[in-house]
């Protein structure tokens, strides 16, 4: 990216801020500037903020952002794919745990992994649906397009559905979406209507990897069931011929 094009990018976004544009956009430059921030004093400390730290909460407090806009300008500025390759992309739910924050409103129960043994694996918080292109190399960076909070009067199926709508008229090519098996059975993405997207969902397989569901082997899952299983197989065969070449014996058929 050019100068121009940043510059061009920079003045763009700081049109669909709406209110306390000013405080927004240096929040935004100290995210991206500070060293993993923990707290509004430490995220004032960067070098690209000029105001002083309780400037962040009157920016996230009353601040407001036109999500049409900034959606609008996140597709203009999307990386084109490599010459012969597909738009991919991907479209996921991420957790974000807020066990301690009693006052939060519209908290859900979310996902959360490494619970302690016998405890649930689900904490109050939020959860987070965002819809990114995947790049060509493989990378760990991403292209955000569009990430909305789920509520807890709708589901991320929903949410996604309305998020895909939103953006697609608004690409140059037709993409490849890469979803879960959760956010794979919506209907947007199995049948878009009037959209150009074509969907590729894998239930059991990580993004890019599509794999058949695994079936369990006969038997398996219960101990009494899986007993039997071994039982079975370490058995002497009882169709097989006696010495004098009659068959199975008396007791053999009796032992069936």
């Amino acid at each position: 990216m050019d100068a121009t094009t940043l510059a061009d990018f920079r003045q763009d976004l700081y049109a669909a801020f709406c209110r306390a544009a000013d405080a927004l956009f240096e929040v935004a430059d100290a995210l991206l500037t500070a060293p993993q921030p923990r707290s509004f004093v430490e995220l004032s400390q960067a070098p690209s903020m000029q105001r002083r730290w309780p400037s962040c909460y009157a920016a996230l407090g009353d601040g407001r952002i036109e999500r049409a806009a900034l959606r609008r300008l996140f597709a203009r500025h999307l990386p084109p794919p490599a010459p012969g390759a597909r738009l991919a992309l991907a479209l996921d739910t991420s957790p974000i745990p807020r066990p301690e924050a009693e006052t939060v409103a519209d908290r859900t129960l979310v996902y959360a992994p490494n619970a302690p043994a016998g405890a649930k694996p689900v904490l109050p918080g939020w959860a987070c649906s965002t819809l990114v292109a995947l790049p060509d190399p493989v990378s760990s960076w991403t292209y955000v397009l569009d990430n909305r909070r789920v509520p807890s009067t709708e589901t991320a199926t929903t949410v996604g559905t309305e998020q895909l709508a939103a953006l697609l008229p608004l690409l140059p090519t037709r993409p490849m979406l890469v979803a879960d098996g959760i956010t794979g059975r919506s209907p947007g993405c199995r049948r878009p209507p009037r959209s150009r997207a074509t969907s590729c969902c894998a239930p059991s397989a990580p993004p890019c990897c599509i794999a058949p569901p695994r079936r369990a082997p006969a038997g398996a899952g219960h101990p009494a069931r899986m007993a039997r299983a071994s039982r079975a197989a370490t058995r002497p065969p009882t169709d097989a011929p006696t010495p004098s070449g009659r068959g199975p014996t008396r007791a053999a058929r009796r032992s069936r």
